[in-house]
């Protein structure tokens, strides 16, 4: 991600660049599997799950809302927006349970329609105000 949004110099820029992180993590399957696979470990197995809170904690800090939005631009506003730093912890997640589901739905969840699902997900999450 860090290396994308090194390339751009715009809000634009950098909503493309995190787009792009998004399709290019639902192309890698085994990585998106592996890091919904740590997550249910803990659920195991939760004497683990302090170590990987406090690792997903300094991977994506919780007050950083000022940046994402320098960064993403301002969220949307009014009842159904999602705060920057909301929809940054949210995206990811997300887009590993659809690629599980999409393991057990083959017919419904080609790579088509995962990378089309994978863009409305991100439209939704990362609304853009219009001011």
């Amino acid at each position: 991600m860090e290396n994308l949004l090194a390339k751009s110099t715009s809000v634009p820029g950098n909503l493309a660049a995190y787009r792009q992180f998004a399709l290019e993590l639902v192309q890698d399957e085994a990585w998106a599997l592996l890091l919904l696979e740590f997550k249910l470990y803990t659920v195991r197995h939760p004497e683990s799950k302090k170590r990987l809170q406090l690792h997903y904690s300094s991977l994506y800090p919780s007050d950083q809302e000022k940046r994402y939005s320098e960064l993403l631009g301002l969220a949307a506003k009014g009842k159904k927006a999602v705060s920057r730093t909301s929809a940054v912890h949210t995206l990811q997640p997300m887009l590993c349970a659809l690629l599980l589901e999409a393991k057990f739905d083959t017919e419904r969840f080609g790579p088509d329609e995962v990378k089309k699902l994978t863009n409305k997900i991100f439209d939704a999450l990362l609304e853009v105000s219009s001011k």
